[in-house]
């Protein structure tokens, strides 16, 4: 969390919720809809729902296309309507929502979840 700070600085907002698995976690929001979930320190999930120029190393960002995620990532059959990804080394598991605009499926949030 330390680096954490060092690159966004302080938090807008902090408290004690409850991760993706239900678990209890620290969350650090940083303005709009980019979330930080710890537990004693360590990252453990980042969320974003807003195109606030948060991404992934490979660009990913709320708001592109689907279709730029396809691209770069393959096509994954999405299981209650989350898109998967496994990652390597880092990150062990993306997960993307979307939402249909004019006809076209963009990303609406991105959930990267660490390894414990």
């Amino acid at each position: 969390m330390g680096y954490v700070e060092s690159v966004y600085g302080e938090p807008s907002d902090s408290y004690w919720t409850t991760d993706y698995f239900n678990q209890d976690s620290y969350c650090y929001r940083y303005g709009k809809g980019f979330y930080i979930y710890t537990d004693n320190g360590k990252v453990e999930e980042l969320f974003t729902n807003k195109s606030n120029g948060i991404a992934t190393p490979m660009g990913i960002t709320v708001g592109i296309p689907m279709q730029s995620v396809f691209n770069l990532w393959g096509y994954k059959e999405p299981y209650d309507g989350i898109y998967r990804y496994s990652a390597g080394l880092g990150p062990k598991e993306v997960e993307i929502t979307t939402k249909k605009v004019k006809g076209q499926l963009l990303v609406k949030s991105i959930l990267v979840r660490f390894g414990c």
